[in-house]
C-alpha cells in the first residue's frame, strides 16, 4: 500500500482512485438531499396551488426577466409542520426584490423538475414580504454584502464593476451581457 501512495509511477492510479471517490461521494449527497420527510409532503402537493411561508435562504440570483432564489420553508401557511425546514427553489418575477434573509409568503402551485425529482419548484408565485422584527445573521450579511457591492459599484466603472463583484462575492448577474457572452464563448463561465 505504501508503494502505491508513494511511488511517482502509480499517479495516475492515485488520480482515478480520488476521481471515483469523489464521484461516490457526490452522487451520495445528491441521493440524500431530497431524502427529508418533508420531501414525501411536499411532492404529494405537487400540482396544487398553495401558500407557502419562508426565508430565502441564498443569495437571489437575477436572470434575463426572472429571479431565482431557494425558500427555507417554516411550515406556516396551513402546511404540515413535516415541511418545516424544507426547501423549494422559487423563480419569481424581478419584482418585488427580495433578499437573503427576507420572510415570504409565497402562493403557486407546485412543480417538479423532471431531471430532479427530488426538487420542488414553485414558479412565478404571488410573493408578499412579511414583516420581520429580526431577519438574522443571512439578513445581516445580505445587507453587508449588499453594501459591499454598492461600494464597489462606485469604485470601479463598467464592466470592470461587474466583473470584479463576481470574483469577490460570486455570481454573474452584476456582469454586463456583452462580458458575459465573451466568457461563455471562452468556455470562462
Amino acid at each position: 500500500l505504501a508503494v502505491l501512495l508513494f511511488d511517482s509511477r502509480y499517479t495516475w492510479l492515485r488520480l482515478a482512485v480520488a476521481l471515483i471517490l469523489v464521484a461516490v461521494f457526490g452522487l451520495a449527497r445528491y441521493e440524500l438531499a431530497g431524502a427529508g420527510p418533508g420531501t414525501a409532503a411536499l411532492r404529494s402537493l405537487v400540482g396544487e396551488s398553495v401558500t407557502l411561508r419562508g426565508t430565502v435562504a441564498a443569495t437571489p440570483l437575477p436572470q434575463q426577466h426572472s429571479i431565482r432564489f431557494s425558500l427555507r420553508l417554516d411550515g406556516g401557511g396551513g402546511l404540515s409542520a413535516n415541511v418545516a425546514g424544507e426547501t423549494i427553489i422559487v423563480v419569481a418575477r424581478a419584482f418585488p426584490e427580495v433578499r437573503e434573509g427576507d420572510h415570504l409568503a409565497v402562493t403557486c402551485p407546485l412543480s417538479q423538475d423532471a431531471s430532479r425529482p427530488s426538487v420542488v419548484t414553485c414558479l412565478f408565485p404571488d410573493i408578499q414580504i412579511l414583516p420581520s422584527a429580526d431577519r438574522g445573521w443571512q439578513g445581516a450579511l445580505g445587507r453587508w454584502r449588499d453594501a459591499y457591492v454598492a461600494s464597489l459599484d462606485r469604485v470601479f466603472p463598467e464592466p470592470s464593476a461587474g466583473f470584479i463583484t463576481g470574483l469577490l462575492v460570486g455570481g454573474s448577474g452584476a456582469l454586463s451581457r456583452s462580458l458575459r457572452q465573451a466568457l461563455s464563448a471562452t468556455g470562462t463561465t
